[in-house]
């Protein structure tokens, strides 16, 4: 797909802006209501986890030519600030004290298939200043699993962790995560 941007959003004013006017939470309820997650979101949970992406990690958006539709997102931090994932990394070999991990990414449904979020991967890898990664996807992401795979994720073995989250139905169901490692070293960077 051509004239696409690569944004890091760097600045709390921009950001207000699109939380105030509900694009990230369009966007994100695009990207998690269907299967295989069909989560559900209040927007105020919504706003603080872009809050704490811009604060203590990394956010980026994809826009089209125009940089005002925004199609896609993706979002790192240091694996410190995940206390419950990086306890269960420390048991396989990782430090959150230097190791980040890879938190979020979507693409708007309609925009999918255009290897946006292969892209938006790429991009954020380079701007992490660490060189092992780890990222969580739910089992079932076909499409995630294979994009990431791609770009030289690899599958942890053993590592999993059961998620509850309160679906489009209203009712809480648990599913299974689990987890890929990048490692720039490995990968030549």
């Amino acid at each position: 797909m051509e004239n696409l941007h690569y944004i890091q959003m760097k600045e709390h004013k921009n950001l207000d802006l699109l939380l105030n006017n509900g694009i990230i939470f369009n966007l994100y309820e695009d990207c998690f209501k269907d299967p295989p997650y069909e989560e559900s979101f209040t927007r105020g949970e919504i706003n603080s986890l872009f809050l704490e992406y811009l604060e203590k990690g990394i956010l980026m958006f994809c826009t089209q030519e125009n940089k005002e539709n925004i199609i896609g997102f993706v979002a790192a931090k240091p694996l410190k600030y995940e206390t419950e994932i990086a306890s269960l990394a420390k048991n396989y070999g990782y430090d959150p004290s230097n190791d980040w991990y890879y938190a979020d990414i979507g693409v708007a449904k309609e925009f999918r298939g255009n290897k946006i979020g292969r892209h938006l991967a790429q991009e954020i890898i380079k701007l992490i200043p660490a060189n092992k990664i780890i990222m969580r996807t739910q089992e079932k992401n076909i499409a995630s699993l294979s994009c990431h795979k791609k770009i030289g994720f690899k599958v942890i073995d053993g590592m999993q962790q059961s998620v509850k989250k309160e679906r489009t139905s209203g009712i809480k169901v648990e599913d299974k995560r689990i987890f890929l490692y990048y490692d720039k070293e490995s990968a030549g960077e």
